[in-house]
Order: structure tokens, then C-alpha cells, then sequence
């Protein structure tokens, strides 16, 4: 993906997005511009086809300035195709937001795995 926006003197990076056909994961960096500040981190949502989901955020320090982290959110099932909206809003300051925008596509069928479970190989 590679999409990255500036918010001050920091930049917010998008460098991976996956979808199963289930669920949306999003992968970003974000660069502080001094050192790492979780309160100085956006919120963050995701809207699919301009709806709001529910945005879960996991991740960690990278280095002392480098945040890299990945969104999870729910799109509504049978989805192929859409476009989804990541929304930045600064917590200070509500009235200043960023976005980007981008589409995404199911290109494979996703695979089964059963756990537990072994299987000889086939000859």
C-alpha cells in the first residue's frame, strides 16, 4: 500500500492491508516526530462503503519513535470489493481530521484448515 499522510510533524504510514473475506486488517506505522507519545496518537476508524465499524488496535514500539500497529475491523459478510475510508481524528483538537481512502478486493478464495489434525501426504 505505501499511502502515507503528515499530521504535523508526524506521518502516518499505511503499509498493509488484508481481507479473508471475513475480516479487514490494516497495517501502519506511525513516525512521531519526537519520541513515541500514545496520547499524541489519532483515533482511528475505519468505514467500509461509508460506514462506520467497530475498530480494534493492536501493536507495539518499534523504536523510540516508531509506533507500528494494525487495525481490525468487521466489514459485512459477502463482501468482494469496496472502498474503505481510514478517518484520523486529532484527540486535542476534534475539528482537525485526516483520511485516506482506498479500495480493497478479495482476489483469492480463502483456504480451510482443520486444527489439530495431521494428513499424510498424498502420493
Amino acid at each position: 500500500m505505501n499511502k502515507e499522510i503528515q499530521i504535523g510533524g508526524d506521518t502516518f504510514k499505511v503499509t498493509e492491508v488484508l481481507y479473508d473475506g471475513n475480516r479487514l486488517s490494516v497495517g501502519f506505522m506511525y513516525r512521531f516526530q519526537d519520541k513515541i507519545d500514545m496520547r499524541q496518537l489519532p483515533e482511528m476508524e475505519i468505514q467500509v462503503n461509508g460506514k462506520l465499524r467497530g475498530t480494534a488496535l493492536t501493536g507495539g514500539s518499534l523504536d523510540s519513535r516508531t509506533f507500528q500497529g494494525i487495525l481490525h475491523a468487521t466489514p459485512d459478510k459477502g463482501l468482494k470489493s469496496f472502498t474503505i475510508n481510514l478517518v484520523l481524528t486529532n484527540k486535542k483538537d476534534r475539528h482537525k481530521t485526516w483520511q485516506l481512502a482506498f479500495p480493497v478486493q478479495l482476489t483469492s478464495h480463502p483456504k480451510e484448515f482443520t486444527v489439530n489434525a495431521s494428513q499424510s501426504p498424498k502420493r
